[in-house]
């Protein structure tokens, strides 16, 4: 089952695969006509961008698969769920199935399919892995668990509608993690039409490059917290899609133990981050897009009735990611409130 958007790109896709351990059905009496069907549900999140639903009965990716499969009473509903949306999620998150909720099998950790995209890869299939044994928003979460010389990694493209150059995307992510000689990583990088890589940003665990464990490590994953981590991307010129990796090394000597869960994504906001008398005036530094303007405004009191009045309008957004502005005006009793607007 894909996912298209109005070019016909695929935002999102969900394989419903026959097991690998068994070689027929249950109920294959030797021919079609003398054997039962097996009803098989799933589920799917729809991906933001979404239009088309295509859907496809294939035989197989290798030319040596041979056999027969059979489907009938095909049949698709929305289900009339109100989504809870936890507090580990950013607000304005647009990455589909954030907390890996979501997906088919879900609760077998080799042959689970989480919703939104998500793809194994690497030399060494069982280093990537769906757990239930520890989470932040229960129950499940993405992990890496390397033991060998191979190399594993989930990895999701996933096409941007709505974001322009210069745009910044704020992402966050929980992770815990063991590592031996090297570091696991969770990998954004920003994909042009062409397919080719035109910004990367890597997030190493541990950040030394050498191997370790996240802060309050307890030897095991089901007794571990996870750590959040944050950042920022800019958004840089031709770029159509977003892929995400999540690997197990750069080298086969790398080996431990990465998981991630509560992955969100959104379109940066102005948020505050600093503020405080400076020398001839008062400080703000807020978050910033290069490819917006803000306004800064002050009140002397909040509720309906505050009234706002502009210090700051037109103010472009930086390169650096962050805008100042010193207030210099005395207002009356000294007191009041500040906000950010992006214009």
């Amino acid at each position: 089952m894909q996912f298209l958007d109005t070019t016909n790109g695929i935002v999102g896709e969900i394989h419903f695969v026959t097991p690998s351990t068994t070689n027929a059905s249950p109920g294959w009496m030797g021919t079609i006509a003398s054997s039962t069907f097996t009803k098989r549900n799933g589920t799917a999140t729809v991906p933001a961008g979404a239009v088309t639903m295509r859907c496809s009965l294939v035989s197989g990716g290798d030319s040596t698969v041979t056999g027969v499969m059979v489907i009938d009473d095909l049949s698709v509903a929305v289900i009339p769920v109100v989504a809870v949306v936890p507090p580990t999620i950013l607000a304005g998150n647009f990455f589909p199935n954030p907390t890996f909720e979501v997906g088919v099998n879900m609760d077998n950790p080799s042959t689970a399919a989480p919703a939104g995209n998500w793809i194994r890869g690497g030399n060494d299939g069982t280093i990537n892995l769906v757990i239930t044994n520890n989470s932040v928003s229960p129950t499940h979460s993405l992990a890496l668990v390397d033991n060998s010389g191979g190399y594993g990694e989930w990895y999701n493209f996933y096409t941007l509608s709505g974001v322009a150059e210069n745009d910044v995307l704020d992402v966050q992510f929980f992770q815990l993690y063991s590592t031996t000689n090297g570091s696991m990583r969770l990998s954004f990088a920003f994909i042009d039409s062409m397919g080719f890589t035109r910004a990367n940003t890597d997030f190493n665990a541990p950040t030394n490059g050498s191997g370790g464990q996240s802060p309050g490590w307890l030897g095991s994953i089901a007794g571990s917290p996870f750590e959040r981590v944050s950042g920022r991307l800019l958004v840089p010129a031709e770029t159509v899609k977003l892929r995400v990796n999540f690997a197990s090394g750069g080298a086969g000597s790398v080996t431990g133990i990465m998981v991630i869960d509560d992955l969100s994504v959104r379109l940066s906001k102005p948020i505050i981050t600093d503020f405080g008398p400076q020398p001839g005036g008062f400080n703000l530094v807020w978050n910033s897009m290069p490819s917006k303007t803000y306004a800064v405004q002050f009140s002397s009191s909040l509720g309906a009735t505050a009234s706002w009045g502009s210090l700051l309008t037109g103010q472009a957004g930086d390169i650096s990611l962050s805008n100042t502005y010193l207030d210099t005006v005395v207002h009356p009793g000294k007191t009041g409130f500040y906000r950010v607007i992006q214009e």
